[in-house]
């Protein structure tokens, strides 16, 4: 309600300027020179420096009374701080310039320490503030991905290669596996045996059933080769 009453003052001040006094809206630069100028009214006139925000608060500048009709200030505002101008002549009319945005400059000597809290507040975009949550939340995934990869990869192993050289001979027997006739000789270790019978009298029928031809066939190859 109160900001309603305000802009309908200050509407009606310009209305009424339009016919008589008259305040132009500047350009102010932090720390910079900056000229003020008014039309119309009558002297002296009395300029001062009120918050945008609230045009019907304490003043932050009063730049005193003027005869002429413009007058130079250095601007001790901080960028960023929105401000207007109020200008009375000497019969109470009153006029109101536009809001003024104080533009930034290097030089911020000249702004006094209880109006640096007029300067508006750092904007922290919301791309900033998402960068740190998207590298934390990237961290464990690459770590997670560099583990899952470790993992998969399976260490080269070189097959060893078994000659038959380093097969081992089987172990001779024990002395119950003999007595027990568990132990069977088999393939070359057999070779000594006798393949039609274990005595030494089935060894000699064996040897006698096989010369006994052979001497008659010797015989008859002789009496053929006298004949011829």
């Amino acid at each position: 309600m109160f900001a309603t009453l305000v802009t309908a003052a200050l509407f009606v001040s310009s209305v009424l300027a339009q016919d008589g006094l008259l305040i132009q809206t500047p350009s102010f630069k932090q720390c910079k020179d900056a000229q003020i100028k008014w039309e119309s009214g009558k002297g002296p006139y009395n300029v001062i420096i009120v918050p945008a925000e609230d045009p019907c608060a304490d003043a932050l500048y009063d730049l005193g009374d003027h005869k002429g009709k413009s007058t130079t200030w250095l601007v001790g505002l901080p960028a960023g701080a929105d401000v207007m101008l109020s200008l009375l002549d000497s019969t109470g009319t009153e006029a109101w310039s536009g809001t003024i945005t104080v533009e930034e400059s290097e030089d911020d000597g000249c702004v006094p320490k209880e109006l640096r809290k007029l300067a508006p507040e750092p904007v922290v975009s919301s791309s900033s503030a998402a960068a740190p949550s998207s590298s934390s939340a990237a961290a464990p995934s690459s770590s997670a991905e560099a583990e899952s990869s470790s993992a998969a990869e399976v260490p080269e192993t070189t097959p060893a290669v078994t000659t038959p050289n380093s097969v081992a001979p089987p172990s001779p027997p024990s002395n119950d596996e003999e007595e027990a006739g568990a132990g069977i000789p088999i393939g070359a270790a057999n070779a000594g045996t006798n393949p039609f019978g274990g005595d030494d009298e089935g060894a000699a029928f064996a040897v006698s059933s096989y010369s006994a031809p052979v001497m008659v066939l010797g015989s008859i190859l002789g009496a053929a080769a006298l004949l011829l």
